[in-house]
């Protein structure tokens, strides 16, 4: 399970821009529900289902899909794998800090161009 897990928290790392630790990867899959991570619902449900037909001596056959997880649900590979919608917001998040930062610059110079205006009348 520890190497399983690792496997999802190298491909997670990958993508995201903080460096996410294993208690996270199993928090997600703890707490995983219909509305939030529900490729994980799913499994986690399909795997109780089984192992309680197991309990009942029932012959359970796995199959295995090549997937478990769609890998188009799955963040893998390098940041260009990001939602378009995510960059955009990234974009607008960017250029508002910048916009914040060009005001804050203006105003540093106009009250000092002030100071100096009245530095002058007061001679």
């Amino acid at each position: 399970m520890q190497s399983t897990l690792r496997v999802f928290l190298d491909n997670v790392n990958v993508v995201s821009k903080k460096k996410r630790r294993m208690d996270v990867i199993r928090s997600v899959i703890r707490n995983a529900s219909g509305r939030r991570h529900k490729p994980l619902f799913d499994l986690a449900t399909e795997a109780a289902a089984m192992h309680a037909r197991r309990e009942k001596g029932e012959l359970v056959v796995e199959v295995k899909p090549l997937h478990a997880i769609l890998l188009s649900t799955f963040p893998s590979g390098d940041a260009s794998s990001t939602p378009a919608r995510a960059i955009a917001r990234m974009a607008r998040k960017r250029k508002a800090r910048s916009d914040e930062e060009d005001e804050a610059d203006a105003t540093e110079t106009g009250n000092v161009q002030e100071g100096s205006k009245r530095a002058r009348s007061n001679l």
